[in-house]
């Protein structure tokens, strides 16, 4: 039906224009366009309502559709047209009918810049600046080209007359950059595009006459108008709508070679148009007008200046703090060693760690946690020296560069200086906090001879400042480096497991408790390692999440996943969304939205396939990315889920900040059921507040036939655990889905004799 249904306006539209072109009556034209305009309206209300009702947008195109944005726009165009059509046409008339249509410009280009920022993140001030400089430039040219070639009109005219197709170029260079992102494009775009461009070749026609006498309208100006009415309609009711905000892997460069291209033609066009046609100086437009565009290309120029001002300073500092970051940091390191290889000095890494500051975070929350980091990060820079660096390189660590040293001994004295710096408490907010770090101290050239050594052998004396006791002072030493050597090893066979596909993928079956049916599957990691065998993620996760490595495991697992899916699908296997788990590292470490529609795109797998889920504290410790990011994959319609509720920051206020589908139980509260204690009715109100927000429940860890009734008396929608299954294998989870037959609420069939001796299952 869609495919057929978008071709609609654009077949009108032809019809329309062929018609227009045998037209006599100017009358009968300019009603048939207004008609078409308001078929056009229409097709904006159908559009919005078949493509875009109720997905959710992204966090930078604002609050409001901008596709019904676009319709308010148009509308300011359709009422011109209608009023033309009901008033004969005199100067008056023409002028008053442009500011109707002029009035509706403003909305058409938010519209449009709201798509360009849902898809390209960051400010939009450069895309507008940039549009209002080559309108401002167009209508320049056009003023100097018609005060030249045409006849003598009244100054309203010729505004009136200049400014609608000036207008049409600022909207054209907002389109144009949502054409030129990069990837994969809708065709929507396409014909939003070819609108605009009809709509400006009919206002630049129409300026024409306005300013040479001619006849007010002509069949080429309604020809181009219905054109672009149809155009808009059929982008409109395009399928591809749905798609409208799909994320880019990178941004595009604000400013390049085309930019620079355009931006000097903007600036030279007008006054060489000037000169070539001698355009009259007595008026003060032309002079008025060139200092309005010097005041818009010294603004563009000022906030290019500030981007990159602003880029390279976030490059380069932490976010929260302020302080340099892991690349300032190394370059002022690298800068440092030169400097002592040259001179024979010492150069010392102090690498700090606050012991507990999880417990902090868990305890009185994040925004408190927050407050201790900034305030730590104030202290230790008020006992440093103007050549030293503090850099924080994430979460709780520390690194503090100490050059030109005298001696090895000095890095030990600032290190015992910022312990006792500690034994006063941090004030954060309402809360006194005491903290305490361990400091691990390493030099060049004595411990390393470069930096990445160097840093490693802070690091490894770091962690033997936290074994021998938190709150203390640890050099690096040579029986260190084993630990180290070790610790290199074991990250450098990880790579290699995800690289030579020693993953694999176990399925744990989701189970309704309405109709006993598997409604899902959680997608569990394994290693198959070489020498070990199989390993469970608990003897390498954590690997993982410090050596950096999550992001490429991450990425990993959601390909196996799809790639199941895909397989099942092909297979004829019941739809079953499979539930990926998220590492907090992926939502800053890597464009996950991209990497989530990438790989649903690969596998040509619909959004429902797949359900992401991130524990409690992770989503929180970046809450507005993860908010960014969870609405871009929610508008892909797969559905987010908050894992191990209850064991982070169990905040209300900030649960329902989040935009997700499902809420799981953590095992630890379901374990509670049936015992003497509270657990039951925590696991109750959980259920039932979740319900209130709207989400579905689902309970990790069943492992008795009590923790099951008490479940389902208490109105949650699905359990997992090893009641009903434990993770399995591809071949045993099919067996298990074709095999099943749906009984009662709260039953799961026994399969466990058909997957005993199942041949497909043999092999998993």
């Amino acid at each position: 039906m869609d495919g057929v249904a978008w071709r609609t306006p654009l077949i009108l539209a032809v019809g329309a224009a062929a018609w227009t072109t045998r037209a006599h009556s100017v009358a009968a034209s300019t009603r048939l366009l207004t008609a078409m305009g308001l078929a056009t309206l229409v097709c904006v209300a159908l559009g919005l309502r078949r493509h875009r009702s109720g997905r959710p947008l992204p966090a930078a195109a604002g609050p409001v559709e901008p596709v019904l944005l676009l319709g308010v726009g148009l509308g300011a165009v359709v009422m011109s047209d209608a009023a033309r059509s009901i008033v004969p046409m005199t100067s008056t008339v023409f002028v008053l009918t442009a500011l109707v249509a002029l009035v509706g410009y403003p909305v058409t280009l938010s519209a449009v810049v709201r798509m360009v920022q849902g898809r390209r993140r960051g400010r939009s001030g450069d895309i507008v600046v940039e549009a209002g400089l080559l309108a401002l430039a167009f209508g320049l040219c056009a003023w100097a080209l018609l005060s030249h070639a045409g006849q003598p009109v009244p100054f309203p005219v010729m505004l009136a007359a200049i400014a609608l197709p000036a207008a049409d170029v600022a909207v054209l260079v907002v389109t144009g950059r949502l054409m030129s992102l990069p990837g994969e494009r809708p065709d929507s775009y396409l014909y939003l595009l070819i609108g605009f461009l009809g709509l400006f070749g009919a206002h630049g026609l129409q300026a024409a006459a306005a300013t040479w006498s001619l006849p007010w309208t002509s069949p080429t100006i309604e020809v181009l108008r219905v054109l672009s009415f149809g155009a808009w309609g059929a982008a409109a009711l395009h399928p591809s709508m749905e798609h409208l905000f799909e994320p880019l892997a990178q941004d595009p460069p604000k400013f390049s070679r085309a930019h620079l291209v355009l931006v000097g033609i903007a600036v030279i066009a007008p006054a060489a148009v000037a000169l070539a046609f001698r355009a009259p100086r007595t008026a003060l437009t032309f002079p008025v007008g060139s200092a309005v565009l010097a005041v818009v290309i010294a603004a563009h120029l000022a906030d290019l200046l500030w981007d990159r001002a602003s880029v390279e300073h976030r490059a380069e500092h932490d976010g929260l703090t302020g302080l340099p970051n892991r690349t300032l940091l190394d370059d002022r390191l690298e800068r440092a060693l030169a400097h002592a290889r040259r001179g024979g000095t010492a150069v010392a890494l102090l690498f700090l760690d606050l012991d507990g500051f999880k417990a902090i975070n868990d305890r009185l929350g994040h925004a408190c946690g927050d407050l201790v980091l900034q305030a730590v990060a104030a202290r230790i820079g008020e006992l440093l020296r103007d050549e030293d660096t503090v850099a924080r390189l994430g979460g709780d660590e520390f690194v503090v560069l100490l050059p030109h040293l005298r001696a090895p001994g000095d890095a030990v004295a600032v290190a015992e200086r910022l312990l006792a710096a500690f034994e006063e408490h941090f004030e954060a907010g309402t809360y006194t906090v005491p903290v305490t770090p361990s400091i691990g101290v390493a030099v060049f050239p004595d411990d390393a001879a470069d930096a990445s050594a160097l840093l490693t052998a802070a690091d490894s004396a770091m962690y033997q400042a936290k074994d021998v006791g938190r709150g203390g002072v640890a050099v690096y030493s040579a029986e260190l480096h084993a630990l180290v050597q070790a610790r290199v090893d074991a990250e450098r066979r990880l790579l290699r497991a995800i690289e030579n596909d020693e993953l694999e993928l176990r399925f744990q079956p989701k189970v309704s408790l309405h109709t006993g049916a598997v409604t899902g599957a959680e997608a569990l990691v394994r290693w198959r390692h070489p020498d070990r065998g199989v390993l469970g993620p608990g003897e390498f996760i954590t690997l993982a999440e410090d050596t950096g490595l999550i992001t490429a495991l991450g990425e990993r697992v959601l390909e196996l996943a799809c790639a199941q899916a895909q397989i099942w699908s092909t297979s004829g296997l019941r739809a079953l969304p499979l539930a990926v788990n998220l590492s907090p590292r992926q939502f800053v470490g890597s464009p996950l939205a991209a990497l989530v529609a990438s790989a649903l795109r690969r596998h040509q797998l619909p959004g429902r396939a797949l359900e992401l889920e991130v524990t409690e504290t992770a989503a929180l410790d970046h809450l507005e990315l993860t908010v960014s990011v969870l609405e871009d994959i929610r508008a892909m319609g797969v559905r987010c889920a908050i894992d191990d509720f209850g064991t982070g920051y169990s905040s209300l206020s900030h649960l329902t900040q989040l935009p997700i589908d499902v809420l799981k139980i953590d095992r630890s509260f379901v374990s509670r059921i049936g015992q003497r204690n509270r657990g039951e009715s925590i696991v109750a109100a959980v259920i039932a507040m979740a319900h209130g927000l709207g989400l579905s429940v689902v309970a990790e860890g069943v492992e008795t036939a009590d923790q099951l009734a008490f479940l389902h008396a208490s109105g949650c929608d699905q359990v997992q655990g090893f009641l009903f299954s434990p993770p399995l294998s591809a071949a045993r989870f099919e067996v298990l889905v074709r095999s099943q037959l749906v009984r009662g609420p709260g039953q799961l069939p026994d399969c466990a004799p058909a997957l005993e001796h199942h041949p497909a299952a043999a092999a998993g």
